[in-house]
């Protein structure tokens, strides 16, 4: 999986204001939007007109607990 991060902040990027001339991106610690390949990223990336702090990184993760 992939996700957007800012590079000096290290949170990910969740979602993206349009409403202004320059989209502003929405990022938290807590909130995070995934992207099933790397191909997908590059083209939201590209979309969200990303700034220069703005990577695509690579995502692992494991399951701990599942709940009912």
């Amino acid at each position: 999986m992939y996700a957007i991060i800012n590079t000096k902040t290290k949170k990910f990027v969740y979602d993206t204001d349009f409403s202004k001339k320059t989209p502003m991106q929405k990022s938290s610690s807590n909130m995070i939007l995934l992207f099933d390949t790397k191909k997908e990223a590059e083209k939201a990336y590209k979309t969200r007109q990303c700034g220069k702090t703005y990577k695509i990184c690579e995502i692992n993760f494991t399951i701990n607990q599942v709940f009912k």
